[in-house]
C-alpha cells in the first residue's frame, strides 16, 4: 500500500459473504464512527444516517473488548 511517498506493509480482512442485509453492528464501534464523522465535518446527512443504524450491545463482552483494545493500543504507543 503506498502512503503518501512511502510504502507500508498492509493487511486486510475480506469475506465471502454477500449479503445485502444491514447487519447492526455494536452500540461502542458506532459510537467511535459518529464522533469521527464529527471530527471529520462530514455532512450532516451522513452523520444523521450512522445515527439511524441500529446497534448492538453485549454489556461484559464490550467491556472486555474495550479493555483489551486500550491496553493494546497502549502497549504500541511510543
Amino acid at each position: 500500500m503506498v502512503c503518501g511517498d512511502r510504502t507500508v506493509m498492509a493487511q486486510t480482512l475480506m469475506s465471502e459473504a454477500d449479503t445485502e442485509q444491514d447487519l447492526p453492528t455494536s452500540h461502542r464501534y458506532l459510537k467511535i464512527l459518529i464522533k469521527a464523522a464529527i471530527q471529520s465535518n462530514l455532512t450532516a446527512e451522513y452523520i444523521a444516517s450512522l445515527r439511524s443504524k441500529r446497534s448492538v450491545y453485549y454489556p461484559i463482552l464490550s467491556e472486555i473488548f474495550a479493555v483489551r483494545v486500550y491496553l493494546w493500543v497502549r502497549s504500541r504507543a511510543r
